[in-house]
């Protein structure tokens, strides 16, 4: 069958397209005097003999779009000078939106960048249903592949027969913004549409995927216009909670909650996560509240709480750590502290009316049993774990080496890393510092690897939670991680 709907492609798509490319070229002509930019599709006034070719250049008159561009001469042949990614744009009626996934190549052999399209996904959103098509990939023979009706609504990731053995030249795919603001229509009538690109950071994979929720359930219109937006977020993600009913129609029976968990709830917007979290400590512990969520979203935090409350008392815990905004792990460490150092355990040392002031005097306290064992086992456990050092773009990170090391990070970012010697000695702990490579001795973000190799926490100055940054580069570092334990599991 042929294409499905007979839709527009939107007039600023190709525009959008080169804006965006991987990488900008400069068509210089020394003989005239000219440059064309790929960019931004005309000649620009720009002398061309600034430029040689191939050699990367900083276009000015582009900007920062064009700080690595390559300039080519005119009189050199470009035959196989191309990019191939895919971009997904929406078109609507009156009363149904329209989506396409479009497979796309630039041709930069001419004078001009040409762009040429291949539609391979179309996706309907109306009132009475929701579908998506697909064009099958061609045979081994040649031609276009027919278009089949799917079962799943979801962007497929960039994968096909043709590429198989090469791997698929797709290693983005766009999302086309230009019109998001005007695709209200049919169920998405009342959608925040533009709101929701931002709230994904414009994923095309996420944003579909919301999409065809918010048609699909009314709980995520509720849950976003209620001001949960981090649970609509991970929602279009695809992670579930059981304790969240999607099917419900209002936010008591959806979140299973009473209308003041509900605000405070709002108040916190938590993760899915941390939601399920919150659900199952309430379960166990008694005067549990929304607001103590950001204190058991934490490494195995149910696990260390029942274990907490072996020694103490969970509901004034939770209620000490909230009022002096203090984190489980630190509390932790405190109560771990207070054992080590053999003090009494009674009110006023288990809830210090400072907590900062009580912590740093305990670990000071602490420090003093540090010995020279405690070095050559911190030098042995580096030793262990050296070959999980790794880069990416800017940043670096490597393991702890000594109680020294622990110190230093300790004094400069504010945190109790120091009085993690003897664990880290012991095996029970791993912890790595993570730098910028511009200037490696300056402390940036201390993280703790469990002995499973499993991240327990990861803090910046005074505690401070992992910036975006940061928290791809751990991602990618963990990855990195498994494949180098597997490799030496495997020798």
């Amino acid at each position: 069958m042929d294409r499905p709907y007979k839709i527009k492609r939107p007039a600023g798509v190709d525009k959008f397209i080169l804006e965006h490319a991987d990488r900008a070229y400069l068509i210089f002509d020394k003989k005239n005097d000219s440059v064309f930019c790929t960019i931004r599709n005309k000649t620009i006034k720009c002398s061309s003999k600034q430029f040689t070719h191939n050699r990367e250049e900083h276009c000015h008159r582009c900007s920062k779009v064009c700080i690595n561009a390559v300039p080519k001469e005119s009189r050199y042949g470009r035959k196989s000078l191309t990019e191939r990614s895919r971009i997904l744009w929406f078109a609507k009626t009156e009363n149904v939106v329209y989506a396409q996934l479009d497979e796309y190549m630039i041709d930069y052999c001419n004078e001009q960048p040409e762009i040429k399209y291949n539609p391979v996904q179309q996706y309907k959103f109306s009132e009475s249903e929701c579908i998506r098509y697909e064009k099958a990939y061609p045979n081994y023979f040649g031609g276009n592949g027919p278009w089949q009706q799917r079962s799943s609504f979801r962007l497929p990731r960039p994968v096909g027969i043709p590429y198989c053995y090469t791997g698929s030249p797709f290693e983005k795919t766009l999302l086309y913004t230009g019109n998001i603001k005007k695709i209200n229509a049919g169920p998405l009538i009342y959608a925040d549409t533009y709101g929701l690109a931002k709230l994904v950071g414009l994923n095309p994979y996420s944003y579909l995927h919301i999409l065809h929720q918010w048609c699909t359930y009314s709980s995520i219109e509720l849950l976003y216009k209620a001001g949960l937006t981090n649970i609509v977020k991970d929602r279009a993600e695809e992670k579930g909670c059981r304790a969240i009913n999607w099917r419900a129609n209002s936010l008591r029976r959806i979140l299973k909650s009473t209308p003041a968990e509900i605000k405070q709830l709002q108040a916190v917007n938590p993760t899915i996560e941390g939601f399920g979290l919150y659900k199952k400590a309430k379960g166990i512990f008694d005067g549990m509240r929304p607001e103590f969520i950001p204190l058991i979203d934490e490494y195995r935090a149910i696990e260390r709480l029942e274990k907490m409350s072996e020694q103490i008392n969970i509901q004034k815990a939770m209620e000490y750590m909230f009022e002096q905004e203090v984190r489980l792990g630190n509390y932790e460490d405190h109560l771990r502290l207070l054992a080590e150092t053999g003090q009494r355990r009674n009110n006023r040392n288990l809830f210090p009316e400072d907590f900062a002031a009580q912590h740093e005097f305990l670990t000071l306290l602490h420090a003093d049993r540090n010995n020279p064992t405690t070095t050559e086992l911190m030098k042995a456990a580096f030793k262990k774990v050296e070959y999980l050092s790794y880069s990416f773009d800017d940043l670096t990170i490597s393991p702890a080496k000594s109680p020294s090391d622990l110190a230093k990070e300790s004094s400069y970012l504010h945190h109790c890393v120091k009085t993690y010697s003897e664990r880290v000695a012991g095996g029970r702990a791993y912890i790595f510092f993570i730098r910028k490579k511009d200037n490696p001795e300056m402390p940036y973000y201390t993280l703790q690897l469990s002995p499973d190799f499993e991240v327990v926490q990861c803090r910046g100055d005074h505690n401070r939670d992992m910036t975006e940054n940061v928290k791809q580069f751990v991602q990618k570092w963990t990855v990195f991680i498994s494949k180098q334990i597997k490799k030496k599991g495997a020798a």
